[in-house]
């Protein structure tokens, strides 16, 4: 009996097809006796089949496929047709790998190819795609962006290979005449002698850069107008032609290779009004010594149309009504900033600034914060003592002792932080924003039975001083108690009718939350017993009571601290059964 042959490659039908279900399985047939015979091999078949292929018109393509044995001999068929190596396609075999290579594709290659071997069979697709494809240097010089006078022709070119081309997209500059300068005019300076203004440039310079700017000025009553320029690129101009007390207009036109703008004209300008200057920043306290204060502050900004000058700083001691000059060798500051000498140590002092123009000194600013006049202090050192003193499940009150003070090593604290940390994170929060007088805190908002890390630190002018931590972690809890039966008097026998219910209620206190176990006769509850529990009681309920519910019910209370237990026994009645029948069933005589 010859073996069956129960594979097939690429689809292809098995030879033993049409065999009963059972000889197809076991590629064996049973005829009489049980006979085992061995299957052949099935003869070649492919490890790798071909693969539909993807080819660019131009460019080189090829198909390959594997099969079991070195020694098979395949034919190459396109479209049903044998084919063989060519001038335009080259067939190779190479030990058990089969490729076909198209060297240069063109469209009449497209159609499905096959390879078979042995009867096996193997096919696939080549499609062709002809994409649009641009010459590298053709394309590189479309980058670069086309430039061409208003109402000149732009023409692009960019030859190409294939089919439509995609979209490709070009940079066109239209060289045009620029727009006018814009406004709003910012007003540098109008002096009695000066006019000095800023522009801004035109929203179109036309594609071109600005060469120049062209004035015109008129004096505001006459009807001439004087021509000034061009002043260069920059959009600002000083005029120092003026009049005290005189109003003038100016025209503006900005001018490139393509031409010169439209005029922008600007609103009447006076030379010499009287405007001073806004208020500067309220002076800062840089630093501070015995003999010397340091100050800065930020220039008004309103400069009231000219130019700042300089500054005049006054002071004035705590609990005083008067201001006093602060005045400088030169008649006035002319920094922003200002280093105070004439003062007194040990007394505290404010200071205000004023900003000086050409009308003169403007308003005071708003006065300083107050600073003594003395060297920098130390920061201090660590809080003593700190413990927690209570705690609840969302709370933490802590407590501590001021630090000591070592003469020119650690200075007086003034207040106090205090931080913390859940103990799965490594960022400290602050607790309250502002210093604490106070050697005390509650902490609100903690997680329940959470575990946290807490610091408190120490701070004053000098600084902020080292933190003190507490040895261990915090539990959000409160402090642990031994659970304990509350009840002043506990019954310890309860006797209930049956069918009416049993109910037991049982106070006690604990921290943390105890575990609450009920037991009858020393085992679990039955279902039907319902056990309800609080934060400081725990009820048992039996409803309907019935007589197999006598016994003896035990309430257990435990946590991490320890446990308590107490018993209560319940015996549940019911009205006597009837008697039950009886008869005589044999009567001895005693003889």
């Amino acid at each position: 009996m010859q073996g069956i042959d129960a594979s097939a490659e690429n689809g292809e039908g098995a030879d033993g097809d049409d065999l009963p279900a059972a000889g197809r399985r076991s590629g064996r047939m049973r005829q009489g006796p049980l006979i085992v015979e061995t299957v052949s091999d099935p003869g070649v078949h492919f490890h790798a089949g071909l693969s539909d292929c993807k080819a660019i018109v131009g460019e080189a393509a090829e198909l390959e496929c594997k099969v079991s044995s070195e020694d098979c001999v395949g034919i190459w068929y396109k479209d049903g047709d044998e084919i063989q190596s060519s001038e335009g396609i080259t067939i190779t075999k190479e030990g058990t790998f089969h490729r076909l290579k198209i060297h240069k594709v063109t469209e009449e290659f497209a159609g499905k190819y096959k390879f078979e071997a042995d009867g096996r069979k193997t096919e696939s697709l080549i499609v062709v795609e002809d994409p649009p494809r641009f010459p590298a240097e053709d394309l590189e010089a479309f980058k670069t962006p086309v430039t061409v006078k208003k109402g000149h022709k732009a023409t692009f070119k960019l030859p190409y290979v294939g089919g439509e081309p995609i979209k490709i997209q070009c940079q066109l500059i239209v060289l045009d005449k620029p727009t006018p300068p814009m406004g709003p005019l910012e007003i540098v300076e109008a002096s009695a002698s000066v006019i000095d203004f800023k522009w801004r440039p035109p929203k179109d310079s036309g594609g071109c850069k600005i060469n120049n700017y062209f004035l015109e000025r008129q004096q505001i009553g006459r009807n001439t107008w004087k021509k000034v320029g061009p002043i260069g690129p920059e959009g600002a101009y000083r005029d120092s032609d003026v009049d005290h007390g005189r109003k003038y207009c100016y025209r503006i036109r900005v001018e490139t290779e393509m031409g010169t703008s439209e005029l922008m004209e600007t609103e009447d300008i006076q030379a010499g009004t009287k405007a001073y200057p806004g208020p500067p920043s309220a002076p800062k306290v840089v630093s501070a010594f015995k003999d010397c204060i340091n100050l800065s502050w930020v220039p008004p900004s309103n400069t009231g149309g000219t130019s700042i000058h300089g500054y005049s700083l006054e002071k004035r001691k705590k609990g005083s009504n008067l201001w006093s000059p602060v005045v400088p060798a030169e008649g006035f500051i002319k920094g922003k900033g200002y280093g105070v000498k004439d003062v007194v140590e040990g007394i505290e002092y404010e200071f205000r600034a004023a900003a000086i123009n050409d009308s003169g000194a403007g308003e005071f600013s708003v006065p300083s914060e107050f600073v003594f006049a003395r060297d920098p202090k130390k920061p201090p050192g660590t809080a003593i003592d700190f413990k927690v003193t209570d705690s609840t499940y969302t709370t933490l009150s802590l407590s501590w002792t001021k630090p000591k003070d070592i003469e020119g090593v650690e200075d007086e604290a003034k207040g106090y932080f205090v931080e913390i940390r859940p103990a799965e994170c490594t960022e400290w929060d602050r607790c309250n924003a502002n210093a604490l007088t106070m050697t005390s805190y509650t902490v609100k908002g903690l997680k329940s039975m959470a575990m946290y890390w807490v610091r408190v630190i120490a701070t004053n002018d000098g600084g902020e001083g080292k933190p003190q931590e507490l040895d261990n972690y915090i539990l959000a809890m409160p402090p642990p108690v031994r659970p304990r039966f509350t009840d002043a008097k506990i019954k310890s026998f309860m006797v209930v009718r049956a069918g009416n219910s049993a109910r037991i209620n049982i106070n006690f206190e604990a921290s943390p939350w105890p575990e609450v176990i009920w037991l009858k006769d020393g085992a679990p509850v039955c279902k039907k017993v319902t056990i309800s529990n609080a934060e400081i009681t725990s009820q048992l309920l039996i409803p309907s009571a019935e007589r197999s519910d006598t016994g003896i019910y035990t309430i257990i209370i435990k946590n991490i601290v320890g446990q308590e237990s107490y018993s209560i026994e319940i015996r549940v009645t019911d009205e006597p059964k009837p008697p039950v029948p009886w008869r005589l069933t044999r009567t001895c005589l005693a003889q």
